[in-house]
């Protein structure tokens, strides 16, 4: 079976696929290493809840600093067209 990836279109189209949901994303930078990325999004306290699977570390982040450079590369990476969506929890 082959691995369906569909490319983040910016921050709207993020919201919309993490919305009160768990998913896995791959951000792909710097000629072509990527990691991995857990990404959920939190609608009543406008949130994203990240795990970052390269050390397990936690953020909590607003739209604004979701977007910051300076606090992640997920904004750069959706921007540059670099973030995609590889797998969704289902709770089984």
């Amino acid at each position: 079976m082959k691995l369906k990836l569909i490319k983040v279109k910016d921050l709207a189209h993020l919201k919309k696929l993490t919305d009160g949901q768990l998913s896995e994303f791959r951000m792909q930078l710097n000629g072509g290493v990527f990691s991995r990325k857990w990404i959920s999004y939190d609608r009543e306290n406008k949130n994203f809840h990240i795990e970052n699977c390269i050390d397990g570390s936690r953020q909590v982040l607003t739209e604004t600093r979701l977007m910051d450079s300076r606090i992640t590369l997920i904004g750069e990476a959706i921007t540059k067209g670099a973030l995609w969506l590889e797998n969704r929890w289902t709770g089984n």
